[in-house]
């Protein structure tokens, strides 16, 4: 991959987020807005950003953590509450948080990242700091995106349209293990070239000991943690016997694949 070409060419959402507000889609002042760091909680799809953005969110200090910079949304919710321009629009969005004193966060993947970079959004804050999630288990998340893309069940707490018609493709599983590598090293890559700092989250170490994931993180969020423990979250891990079946699957087509012909 050609990795710096890639990080040169704007997203979709970049594309027409800046379309929608032409050269208002840009800050360019020369000094900080906010008083609190931008979070950042970088994901690939079916990492499970969802579940560690509901941690964080329990948490004294920080908030928001949402996917707030898809085109749709943005376009949706400045268009409802007649906001002209980007940089107002993340005023809206965290007002709350900032009335508390607290940070907020938003999700965002490897073109969301260069997008907020090259609207000069960094500039609004004293500090950008990034939250990584990742899975060990590349496969199982593979599987677990192609099983939601039929169902349309992108967490639990969505109702899936059933799963009896779901189709195993060996070929759109390998695609989405390459996109998976491919995102997560982009990200690095973006954060290592903006001089971001990155903390890495294993999801699987989340979903075994949320409370001593969320608490090693105490020194990056700034928060005394301390005696803190999360509560019980709302949405809850999905896998079901066609996860195991598809990963049986593939996992027998990829050996065959590997042997000498």
């Amino acid at each position: 991959m050609r990795y710096l070409s890639t990080l040169c060419t704007p997203g979709v959402h970049e594309v027409e987020i800046r379309a929608h507000f032409k050269e208002n889609a840009l800050y360019t002042g020369d000094a900080p807005v906010f008083e609190k760091p931008l979070y950042l909680l970088a994901f690939v799809n079916r990492s499970g950003s969802n579940l560690l953005a509901e941690y964080l969110r329990m948490t004294p200090h920080l908030r928001g953590f949402r996917e707030q910079l898809i085109f749709s949304t943005v376009k949706q919710f400045c268009t409802n509450n007649s906001i002209s321009d980007f940089p107002s629009y993340l005023h809206a969005i965290s007002k709350a948080a900032q009335d508390m004193g607290q940070a907020y966060g938003l999700k965002a993947s490897w073109d969301q990242i260069l997008m907020l970079y090259r609207f000069g959004v960094f500039n609004m804050y004293p500090a950008v700091r990034v939250i990584h999630i990742q899975r060990e288990d590349i496969l199982g998340q593979a599987v677990s995106y192609q099983i939601a893309l039929q169902t349309k069940q992108w967490t639990s707490e969505h109702k899936a349209t059933g799963t009896q018609d779901c189709r195993f493709d060996a070929d759109q599983i390998s695609q989405i293990i390459g996109s998976v590598i491919d995102g997560n090293h982009l990200i690095a890559q973006v954060c290592t070239i903006l001089d971001l700092p990155r903390v890495t989250v294993s999801y699987e170490n989340l979903v075994a000991e949320p409370g001593k994931v969320i608490r090693e993180l105490a020194p990056f969020t700034e928060q005394d943690l301390s005696k803190w423990k999360p509560k019980a979250p709302k949405i809850s891990k999905q896998t079901s016997s066609l996860n195991e079946q598809f990963r049986q699957e593939y996992l027998n087509y990829a050996r065959g694949a590997l042997q000498p012909d």
